[in-house]
């Protein structure tokens, strides 16, 4: 018996000894995966490809058109090569602003990438919050379980009259209840967390990101602003080009040739066609592209407005969200040599369980309480990352 109790215990110490504690995950590790190859930067570089595509559109000119034709009885034969020329300005225009616009469509894949990187944050921030809210919880229902069991074993042996065994276990049964709540939401935090990085393993563990010291800076313009520059700018080029109604002729060459009684005749055609700007001089096209530009100049100016109004009201936020949650921080640091005293005092008979039950509860909602602000200013931070413009996400290097 000695021998197998001695296994057994040198059992469960080597599995103790060579189990791995689980892997902690911080944010920087979560947003390592955010690279240019990653399927939600990869489904952003559709638009441009579509902006590259109507850029390489504009520089192509026109193929040329081949006609033959024969007609009996005089078999007539007829080769003829047409081509429309382009307007040399209008197609510099033209290549011109399908250049702004592959710009514009860059920067708003800029735009999109710090979008997903802050969609990335949040999803970790809420996962590693409601983690360690669960984690809170737990640590009080364990402690609260151990007394309840104290003091069942005092009530059997007759020490105490059972309403303080009662009283605990139905304070362990609440506990567990709020338990089970803050566990379910920890498990849709973390599946909505492995969405974006289902490589992570199995049993990580998130690290509540601290709170970023200084506020985000970037010398760099915003991107959604430099998206809507390069629309505005790409908008007044198509407005010149409408604004040119002359157009090029198309030209005509071939060879034509007659067979009649035997004999052959034939010789070389040429020829053009030149549309006069009478009726038609492009004014549509004009009108749409000044509509376009002023609309694109609006959007522009609205957009710097709005974005220094929330660059402003974020870091005003986030400044005082910090510092209440630096302060909270401070006032939560002794609540488990709090808790341990009055655990010790009711122990020792010097207080009531109603007193223990209220030190753990308040100090319960307060470490919860400071979770709660925490995550509210991490919430912040991002929102001021957002209004910033924050780091630039993914390589974004492409040839034209």
């Amino acid at each position: 018996m000695r021998i197998a109790a001695f296994a057994a215990c040198l059992a469960a110490c080597s599995v103790q000894a060579f189990a791995e504690p689980p892997e902690e995950i911080s944010e920087a590790d979560f947003l390592a995966a955010l690279t240019k190859g990653h399927p939600a930067f990869a489904v952003l570089e559709e638009a441009v490809g579509a902006a590259r595509a109507a850029a390489v559109s504009a520089r192509t000119l026109d193929n040329p058109e081949l006609e033959v034709t024969r007609e009996d009885p005089s078999e007539e034969l007829g080769l003829a090569l047409a081509w429309q020329l382009s307007s040399p300005a209008r197609r510099r225009l033209a290549i011109t602003a399908a250049e702004r616009e592959v710009e514009a469509a860059r920067a708003r894949v800029v735009a999109d990438r710090l979008a997903v990187r802050l969609a990335l944050r949040q999803a970790f921030a809420e996962w590693a919050v409601a983690a360690a809210s669960a984690e809170r919880r737990r640590s009080r229902v364990e402690r609260l379980a151990a007394l309840a069991e104290r003091e069942r074993r005092r009530a059997e042996r007759g020490e105490s009259s059972g309403l303080e065994a009662r009283r605990l276990a139905l304070a362990v049964a609440e506990a567990r209840g709020r338990l089970a709540v803050a566990d379910a939401g920890a498990v849709r935090a973390r599946a909505a967390a492995r969405a974006w990085r289902p490589d992570l393993p199995g049993g990580a563990t998130p690290v509540v990101p601290a709170l970023p010291e200084g506020l985000p800076t970037t010398d760099a313009e915003h991107p959604r602003v430099a998206a809507l520059e390069a629309e505005l700018a790409a908008a007044r080029l198509a407005g010149e080009a409408a604004g040119r109604a002359g157009r090029w002729p198309r030209l005509v060459a071939g060879w034509k040739s007659v067979r009649e009684g035997g004999e052959t005749s034939g010789g070389p055609v040429l020829g053009f066609a030149w549309p006069l700007p009478l009726a038609d001089r492009r004014q549509a096209e004009r009108l749409l592209a000044s509509a376009r530009a002023e609309a694109a100049e609006a959007r522009l100016e609205l957009a710097r407005r709005r974005l220094e109004a929330e660059r402003a009201g974020a870091a005003t936020a986030y400044r005082r969200l910090a510092a209440a949650a630096a302060e909270s921080a401070a006032a939560n640091a002794g609540n488990d040599e709090m808790v341990d005293a009055a655990e010790a005092a009711f122990r020792l008979g010097e207080s009531t369980l109603t007193d223990l039950l209220e030190v753990l509860r308040a100090t319960t909602e307060a470490e919860l309480a400071a979770l709660d602000l925490h995550a509210s200013a991490l919430a912040a931070h991002r929102d001021l990352e957002a209004a910033s413009g924050g780091p630039e996400v993914g390589d974004d290097a492409d040839e034209n």
